[in-house]
């Protein structure tokens, strides 16, 4: 939401006109774009790549804990993913919030 605002707070340096104009209208155009391509990256790549991390992660444990088996250390395994699991729900959780945050 602050970085929209941001964006439409800057829209008047990009239509610019009179004195000075050629200064606020490059200033303008160089802060607009780098924000909207800035909040359209965040809001579209990064939950996208804490779903592939946690993915990965969730694999990782999973081999870890077949391996674990095999040598006896199956509590202190499940022990591990289960906290690496809690800490992969709470980034996935609040990666949504920010995604539904950024269109309402």
């Amino acid at each position: 939401m602050t970085s929209f605002a941001f964006i439409l707070r800057v829209v008047p340096l990009v239509l610019a006109s009179g004195a000075g104009a050629s200064a606020r209208l490059s200033i303008g155009i160089t802060v607009f774009t780098g924000m909207l391509a800035s909040t359209c990256l965040a809001v579209l790549f990064v939950p996208p790549f804490f779903a592939v991390v946690q993915s990965f992660e969730e694999w990782r444990i999973a081999r870890n804990l077949r391996a674990g088996a095999q040598a006896g250390r199956v509590a202190d395994d499940r022990r591990r993913r289960a906290i690496l699991l809690a800490i992969a729900e709470f980034i996935n959780r609040l990666s949504v919030t920010i995604w539904t945050q950024a269109f309402i």
